[in-house]
């Protein structure tokens, strides 16, 4: 496979450098076809300027071309991860148009699969620029044939429907296998951040943007009750979280590490949030695993007595389960469970179901059709929309996440947050807790920071960093996600 490399620009965003892989008898002609109107700046082979004539890559079939988007911004040579994007590229290009809404008028033009996106050219007479969507925005595809033509709908992750018609039914079915394949890919690796690599650009450690040692100073200037704790530096004690944490100052490392061996996942009881006119703290942890012989820790038991001790006197503690009593007996048949009362006293445990998993991403799914259907009334709207049962989910999110923050400020308790792993829907209860409690996370700096030690470091990619650098294309261990 011959490769050359041209310089692109368009959109006001700057030059763009593109690796083509050309197999097949390609020729440059069909790369000045797929990219007109000045977007083709310069080329080693000459494809903005020399003629088909005498065309290095003289090609018998048009536009049978594999566009192979590696490097973008004039970076380096595609690497061997990015060469394997070609296998699953079946397709050069077919005439397409794009429907985008009502509202928007069609967009006529060539359309190809490159390994990130999907870039629809609307021709050198056309006034619109290139159109590029981001494979990985996609969330579902249908494929519709008829005749010698086909349909492609898709809808992506921020609630857009769109719509491709594509002459060709093989055209069709090339085109919808290949945005199936690179929108699924499991490796982390191979998206497009670890692609884009502006000129220029200086990567410096991520890690210090928000790191856990920022907002201890801020704890640590309203309680010397906590300490932060690095038993988690090389990530064996607890893989998705991160490698410092805050813990109670009277708790060290060793009793942490066998509270970790107690808890699912390792996700053992941290520092979520500290309340500083109460003095009460907002946790976070996954569930014990005290299993049908109802185990218990004497380390966890410790740790959660440290808790109401380094809170105001009399501080008394709520674990806040986001499972329903049903669900979390049954858990423990398989090896988790609930904190029993009579070993943690002081704390008291309330019981707060959330939906999460297949019911709740169908759901959202049928939000998403309702809101597609525009020639509808307000009452067919309005039963659409509560069919779906998407609004209840999200009262009962906000509902949960208000007894917390009510817990903490009016009734001056600390509250641990937990459902099985500790992830999605405790993160969520927890994140909302301080929206509501915390005025400066509602600053944009201040959600940055929620976002970035909430989800980012307690959760998706706290461990998974480190398999990127150790072992890369495992992707991340989270049943939650």
């Amino acid at each position: 496979m011959d490769e050359i490399e041209v310089s692109l620009t368009g959109s006001g965003r700057g030059p763009r450098s593109e690796v083509l892989a050309v197999g097949g008898g390609n020729s440059c002609e069909t790369v000045r076809s797929l990219l007109p109107r000045g977007l083709l700046n310069s080329c080693p082979a000459g494809v903005a300027s020399c003629p088909a004539s005498s065309c290095p890559f003289q090609s018998p079939r048009w536009p049978r071309l594999t566009l192979l988007e590696s490097v973008l911004l004039l970076g380096p040579r595609p690497t061997p991860s990015a060469m394997e994007f070609s296998e699953l590229i079946r397709t050069g290009g077919a005439q397409a148009k794009l429907l985008r809404g009502p509202e928007v008028p069609p967009l006529h033009g060539t359309l190809c699969v490159t390994g990130h996106h999907l870039l629809l050219s609307p021709g050198p007479q056309a006034t619109s620029d290139l159109w590029l969507l981001l494979l990985r925005s996609v969330d579902s595809i249908e494929k519709r044939v008829s005749g010698d033509s086909g349909t492609i709908t898709l809808r992506c992750k921020d609630l857009r429907v769109l719509q491709l018609d594509i002459e060709g039914v093989e055209a069709t079915r090339d085109i919808a296998r290949s945005i199936e394949a690179l929108s699924s890919l499991e490796s982390v690796i191979t998206s497009f951040p670890f692609f884009y690599r502006p000129k220029g650009l200086r990567l410096g450690d991520a890690w210090h943007f928000h790191p856990p040692e920022r907002y201890y100073k801020r704890v640590a200037r309203e309680t010397n009750a906590w300490r932060l704790s690095e038993v988690n530096e090389d990530f064996s004690l607890c893989p998705s979280y991160p490698r410092a944490v805050i813990v109670p100052r009277a708790v060290d490392d060793d009793a942490l590490a066998c509270c970790a061996r107690f808890r699912q996942g390792g996700r053992f009881p941290v520092l979520s949030y500290h309340h500083a006119p109460s003095g009460t703290v907002l946790l976070r942890s996954s569930q014990p695993l005290t299993g049908p012989q109802k185990r218990r820790c004497a380390e966890d038991e410790e740790l959660l007595w440290a808790v109401l001790a380094g809170a105001r006197p009399g501080a008394r503690g709520f674990i806040l389960d986001t499972r329903s009593a049903q669900a979390a007996k049954q858990a423990r048949m398989t090896g988790g469970g609930t904190e029993a009362r009579a070993a943690y006293p002081g704390w008291k445990r309330l019981h707060r179901p959330l939906e999460r998993g297949r019911p709740l991403q169908e759901s959202f799914v049928r939000l998403v059709e309702a809101c597609g259907y525009l020639a509808q009334s307000t009452d067919c709207w309005r039963s659409r929309l509560e069919a779906c049962h998407w609004l209840g989910h999200v009262k009962e999110a906000l509902s949960t996440a208000c007894l917390a923050a009510q817990a903490v400020e009016r009734e001056g308790a600390c509250v641990l947050v937990h459902g099985a792993e500790g992830t999605d829907s405790t993160l969520l209860v927890t994140s909302l807790a301080q929206l509501i409690l915390d005025p400066s996370s509602r600053t944009v700096a201040g959600f940055q920071e929620l976002v970035e030690r909430e989800w980012i470091q307690a959760c998706f990619c706290a461990g998974p960093a480190r398999t990127f650098r150790g072992s890369p294309g495992q992707g991340v261990a989270n049943s939650d996600r």
